[in-house]
């Protein structure tokens, strides 16, 4: 959204598994800041991995007629874990910026797969518009609500399984035992007693050993019938009282929208640091998964 506002482009993200076009297309369309995006929800695992497989597959084919065609060019950017393999396009290098991309696309279609050209200042720069933006179109899609609270807690989203798989991302892999240390000094602090975790692992009996010894609830959400994984995140992040999470982007750009800053795990007497959501960029390790 924000590059689509500064530099008034059309910029497309091909749908996902998760994520299709309100009106059945191949690409969700950010031209200045207008969305066409909807929700897909595939209860049938069979299904969502035959439509993850047929989107894979749709990304390489793109990526060849661009690179093929005279009127187009394909790019790939980032490290080779953070995109699809065996893709037809040009490596980019570090020296090659957004401000390349922008240049090229104002002469050809480019076709762009990996991470590398988020650019957090023009975010806030745009900051109130896609605010805006995303609580009129992305909110009203899940049918968003925000409940009356009855209790204080702490938000809690651990990302783990695919961090493990890059070696720049260590630093944000935490112990069970920092994550629990983390959740329980927060809580103290702010006279919370209660946390809500959302997690792509298991958590460990040893992880909420930790946590309940210190008197604290835990509720660990579960999609069902009425409510989809994406509901229950967004409706108990929105709601919270703080924020704690490893550079989730899915968690930072909803706290985006609720909130100004989140906290991050610490390995130290305190175990927790304070972002600030408008320089989370800039503050490392957020920076990681931000850049």
């Amino acid at each position: 959204m924000a590059i689509s506002y500064e530099y008034k482009l059309k910029v497309e993200k091909l749908i996902d598994p998760y994520c299709i076009t309100n009106e059945f297309k191949l690409k969700i369309s950010f031209n200045e800041g207008k969305i066409n995006l909807a929700i897909l929800d595939i209860k049938n695992k069979f299904l969502f991995l035959v439509f993850k497989l047929a989107i894979n597959l749709l990304v390489r084919l793109i990526h060849l007629i661009y690179f093929l065609s005279p009127n187009a060019h394909s790019y790939k950017i980032g490290m080779r874990n953070n995109r699809l393999k065996f893709l037809i396009a040009k490596q980019l290098t570090s020296e090659e910026t957004k401000d390349f991309l922008i240049n090229k696309s104002r002469m050809k279609n480019i076709a762009l797969s990996g991470w590398g050209i988020r650019d957090w200042n023009l975010v806030n720069k745009y900051k109130e518009a896609i605010k805006k933006n995303m609580e009129y179109n992305f909110l009203n899609l899940i049918n968003y609500k925000r409940f009356s609270k009855n209790e204080k807690y702490l938000f809690v989203h651990i990302r783990r399984t695919d961090f493990l798989l890059v070696d720049s991302y260590k630093e944000i892999n935490f112990s069970d035992y920092i994550w629990a240390k983390s959740i329980n000094s927060l809580c103290k602090v702010n006279s919370l007693n209660k946390v809500i975790i959302f997690s792509d692992g298991e958590i460990s009996s040893y992880m909420k050993n930790i946590i309940t010894n210190e008197n604290i609830k835990i509720k660990i959400p579960r999609e069902n019938k009425k409510n989809t994984f994406l509901q229950l995140f967004v409706k108990y992040l929105s709601n919270a009282d703080l924020i704690l999470c490893n550079a989730s982007t899915l968690s930072l750009s909803i706290s985006f929208v609720f909130h100004d800053y989140v906290y991050l795990p610490k390995k130290s007497k305190s175990f927790f640091k304070r972002i600030p959501l408008s320089t989370a960029h800039n503050i490392s390790p957020c920076s990681l998964n931000w850049k």
